[in-house]
């Protein structure tokens, strides 16, 4: 966007420059609160179902009736063909700035004017912004990175609560579909990184978020605290994902690794990564089973077969569960 266009964007409302893209998979009926929230903050509010068939037919009829566009996938595409459509129903709005949410996600107020504030002095500091994240998501820090010009350098932020100018989305071009899942925003960030543009954060904006399954910590049968007295707990993935995760965790490193001002901080998210596989075999029952769902993967990724699991693999992380939840 040349200066004159983004003078007369920064006139207009703060809504009025974001549209919102929304991904849903069986969702149950707090998606409306969601949206009819979302809806306060932006222009325009698009949620894509991702193949659930009938039994979400009540909750995406209550968003159509409130306003919100619908679009619904014929089947199970995966987070990133989902996140594809939406980007291309934001060109019948044409809206400056596209902002992506999980159903999972709940905004608060002022959340995106926080962000699109935090995009304009980003520009007026002649930083070349590709994405904008709020420093915290649940509670984690987002940013890794040293300063920028005084500003916090966003590492890999989730898509969830992600804002992007969408010109630099026609840039980059559609997510990749056939990761299907996990590590999806990953490798959008560092395909913006490698086009020149950067990603920073909003000082002190959280993300609200749930995260997946948490599993206290336990060895030798004493479950370990923190510094304050509480249980350590850990995050850890539904069973089938560790096949997209150890496979995806291989793409990336095979077409990123070349990335130079990232190489260090791959390899190091590489090593964590790994530890955190055994961790989760140290914390399932089925482990047979996961270190199958995981070999799967592996050799998936080593011979790029990319798209949706196979049947047979799932079927396999369904003999798997976790011990100890929090």
């Amino acid at each position: 966007m040349n200066d004159a266009k983004h003078l007369d964007a920064e006139r207009r409302p703060t809504a009025q420059r974001v549209a919102a893209i929304v991904t849903s998979f069986r969702p149950d009926a707090s998606l409306v609160e969601h949206c009819a929230l979302l809806a306060e903050q932006v222009h325009r509010v698009v949620v894509i179902d991702d193949g659930s068939g009938a039994a979400a037919d009540e909750v995406l009829t209550a968003l159509a009736d409130a306003g919100v566009r619908v679009e619904r996938q014929p089947q199970n595409a995966g987070i990133a063909n989902a996140i594809n459509r939406g980007y291309a129903a934001m060109e019948a709005f044409d809206p400056e700035l596209v902002i992506t949410f999980d159903q999972d996600s709940r905004v608060t107020p002022g959340f995106v004017e926080a962000l699109v504030a935090q995009y304009d002095r980003s520009l007026e500091a002649g930083i070349r912004v590709g994405m904008v994240a709020p420093e915290y998501f649940a509670g984690f820090k987002q940013t890794q990175m040293p300063q920028r010009n005084g500003y916090l350098e966003a590492y890999q932020p989730i898509q969830s609560g992600l804002l992007m100018p969408l010109a630099v989305i026609r840039v980059l071009g559609p997510q990749r579909g056939d990761f299907f899942i996990d590590s999806v925003d990953t490798e959008y960030y560092l395909r913006a990184i490698r086009a020149g543009y950067a990603s920073v954060c909003a000082p002190k904006l959280d993300m609200p978020h749930s995260l997946g399954h948490k599993l206290h910590v336990r060895v030798l049968g004493r479950t370990l605290k923190n510094k304050r007295g509480n249980p350590r707990s850990i995050s850890v993935s539904s069973p089938f994902r560790y096949y997209y995760r150890i496979r995806n965790r291989m793409v990336l490193n095979r077409e990123y690794l070349s990335l130079q001002s990232h190489r260090a901080l791959m390899l190091r998210d590489t090593f964590r990564e790994y530890l955190h596989y055994c961790f989760a075999l140290y914390c399932c029952r089925g482990k047979a089973a996961l270190v199958s769902v995981l070999w799967a993967g592996c050799r998936a990724g080593r011979k790029r077969r990319m798209g949706k699991i196979p049947d047979a693999v799932a079927a396999r992380s369904r003999k798997v569960t976790w011990r100890n939840p929090a």
